[in-house]
């Protein structure tokens, strides 16, 4: 029985050359790994400056939006259980108060659009429920005009509130961000502030 060698050409004759065969494979294993490590930071940082951007563009309308609706209620409430000129002027000046921080949601939910999916899948349909909560504020302070209606407007105000809420709520979920940081201390302030004026 034959033994077949194999042909010298296949073989590295130089010790330069069966050293550089024996390297190749860690080489080209390392740099593999580099490349992977350098896609995956790069897109780390993608994503960090994606939610500085949208938090930047939106954080801070939001938890405008929230205090200001919040002393709109208390004064709706007031107006609701007992209508005077004291109340019906305090109630006038915080919906103007809420008007122009409803603009500046507006604009900061137009500026991060593009963004908002990509950073939480949920975000996008809370926006659009907040926005919708937004524009229909005339029907709720319409609501608040009729004596006796404290209570209704009560609940309209805080079901508002709430989706603001769950806006911010999203934007925490940047896990291990600056940015999710913040955000998370917004909600938490801006909840604590919901239970006092409750």
């Amino acid at each position: 029985m034959r033994v077949r060698r194999t042909s010298g050409r296949l073989r590295p004759r130089s010790v330069r050359a069966k050293i550089v065969a024996l390297l190749m494979l860690p080489v080209v294993s390392l740099m593999a790994l580099w490349a992977y490590a350098a896609v995956t930071t790069v897109a780390g940082i993608g994503d960090t400056e994606r939610a500085k951007d949208v938090n930047a563009e939106l954080l801070t309308p939001v938890a405008d939006f929230v205090t200001t609706l919040q002393a709109e209620r208390t004064a709706a409430t007031r107006y609701a259980a007992r209508p005077d000129a004291d109340s019906g002027a305090a109630l006038k000046t915080a919906g103007a108060a809420t008007d122009r921080a409803t603009t500046a949601l507006a604009d900061g939910i137009n500026a991060s659009a593009s963004d908002a999916a990509l950073l939480n899948s949920a975000l996008p349909a809370r926006i659009e429920r907040l926005s919708a909560d937004a524009e229909r504020l005339a029907t709720v302070r319409a609501q608040t005009q009729q004596k006796g209606k404290a209570a209704a407007a009560y609940t309209a105000y805080g079901s508002v509130i709430e989706h603001a809420f769950a806006v911010t709520g999203a934007l925490t979920g940047e896990k291990g961000t600056d940015s999710a940081s913040q955000a998370r201390v917004v909600l938490e302030l801006s909840r604590a502030r919901e239970a006092v004026a409750r």
